[in-house]
């Protein structure tokens, strides 16, 4: 499978509800402060302004991604798992570093997710096999989990030369767990 590029697009607060507008330009604040106040006031609201924040990861400003995908690794939302597996593409490595980092925080509630998201998706995105790596390395969970994980963070370490087993491990590991 082709992994299917990313349309950013331009920055527009008009598109969100009056409720969260105010709270989302906040992240586009010049001030560190104001930053972290608008992440802390979206992680109070939850899962109900997700889908404007998720929005902001698509806005070009690299900047306001970042804030965005800061947000969704701070919330730690079970339901915002996707989200984040989908931010593991993003064009930008600190980005997708971020989104990393808070799947792995998660713990191994987010290896299933993962796993149906490269049987989906396929292995051809570099980025994603990057991410997921990291995740998956990164991921504390109990020993018989890693052991059975062992092979495929082995392939995805190994990215170009074991690449196409990913799909196949991944299906394995999904009949284990």
């Amino acid at each position: 499978m082709k992994r299917n590029k990313i349309t950013y697009h331009d920055v527009d607060f008009d598109i969100f509800p009056d409720e969260y507008k105010e709270i989302l330009e906040g992240l586009s604040s010049k001030e560190r402060s104001v930053r972290v106040n608008a992440r802390n006031k979206i992680e109070d609201i939850g899962m109900p302004i997700t889908e404007h924040l998720k929005e902001i990861l698509y806005f070009k400003d690299h900047h306001l991604r970042w804030e965005a995908a800061k947000t969704f690794s701070q919330m730690a939302l079970p339901e915002t798992i996707t989200i984040q597996i989908q931010t593991l593409e993003d064009d930008e490595s600190d980005i997708r570093w971020i989104a990393a980092e808070g799947l792995s925080k998660m713990g191994s509630k987010v290896i299933k997710p993962i796993l149906d998201y490269l049987l989906e998706h396929g292995t051809e995105s570099v980025h994603l096999i990057k991410g997921v790596y990291h995740v998956l390395n990164k991921i504390d969970t109990d020993k018989e989990l890693k052991e059975k994980l062992a092979p495929l963070v082995k392939s995805l370490k190994k990215r170009r030369s074991l690449h196409e087993q990913v799909p196949l491990l991944a299906k394995q590991i999904m009949l284990e767990i």
